[in-house]
């Protein structure tokens, strides 16, 4: 398990930006240290993240709940969910026991039983974070503490692993009540996984809806509702989110300039990229960029 200072982001891509990260391994595990001060942007990515909170309080933000987890308390931020979290200035500090994986870790892949049963339905339902507390999730939190007392370099770790988290999420799904009929789900959980393709591909291009749509075989109309439905965001709210979420990465990993980043995200000019992301983060390019370098 490797110990971190702070969070580097996976922006809904493939890019490696937690060492260890593979194609062939897609998980990684982690001890975070966060002091008072940090907090991390709006941000979501294809992974899920299940945390333990060895001390301090953390606090999670999505677009529809809030969410604060304090020690000894485990959580579950589902794939796709644009989220932020923040120390809060009560707490000193935050330690925090991190595993971030592909869901096909667990499910092998994305067109196969396993998938379809047990993997797709809740990353597909409404679910966004799960937060288990103790006395009343004990047995869950017992199954999230054991996956992270492996040590990485015991014969069989990865079997290992893999057995330990696909054991945990079979207990989300009982907790949550959540059908593995896969009859039960509809043709937009497929759309939207293709919407969202498109928007990974081409953010730094001009995105019209109609284009967006077509990605997906649908009306225009229909793209939209199914952003409202499942993401509960419009999708030029979205794109320019994810836009933004690639900016503050490449503020923090790059020298580029900000007239660069802008154009390099589909945000155009350093005007306009510096008035989308103030309203978006709080703070200028610039201001991010120093505040994140510190």
């Amino acid at each position: 398990m490797q110990h971190i200072n702070g969070i580097q982001f996976r922006y809904g891509t493939n890019e490696e930006l937690l060492p260890g990260f593979s194609e062939d391994f897609p998980s990684i595990s982690s001890f975070v240290e966060l002091d008072g001060k940090y907090s991390i942007p709006w941000h979501w990515h294809k992974t899920v993240e299940l945390f333990y909170i060895d001390s301090g309080v953390l606090e999670y933000f999505t677009p529809r709940g809030h969410y604060v987890f304090t020690q000894g308390e485990c959580g579950f931020v589902n794939a796709n969910v644009l989220h932020r979290t923040e120390v809060p200035s009560s707490s000193k500090g935050v330690s925090q026991m991190l595993h971030i994986f592909d869901p096909s870790f667990i499910s092998g892949g994305y067109n196969n039983r396993i998938a379809g049963k047990y993997v797709m339905p809740l990353i597909l339902s409404s679910i966004d974070v799960l937060k288990f507390e103790k006395g009343r999730d004990e047995k869950i939190i017992d199954g999230i503490k054991e996956s992270f007392s492996l040590d990485e370099d015991m014969p069989g770790y990865e079997l290992r692993l893999r057995s330990l988290l696909s054991n945990v999420w079979m207990m989300f799904l009982s907790s949550c009540q959540i059908s593995t009929d896969v009859s039960s789900f509809s043709d937009s959980d497929a759309r939207i996984r293709r919407l969202l393709g498109y928007v990974f591909e081409h953010y730094g291009e001009r995105i019209s809806i109609e284009h967006l749509a077509a990605s997906a075989n649908i009306s225009q109309r229909e793209c939209y509702r199914i952003f409202r439905e499942r993401l509960h965001i419009s999708p030029v709210e979205y794109i320019n989110s994810y836009r933004i979420q690639i900016a503050c990465q490449m503020l923090i990993s790059t020298e580029k300039t900000i007239t660069e980043i802008g154009q390099a995200c589909g945000l155009g000019s350093s005007s306009y990229f510096g008035k989308v992301f103030k309203a978006k983060m709080d703070c200028t390019p610039e201001q991010f960029r120093v505040k994140m370098a510190r």
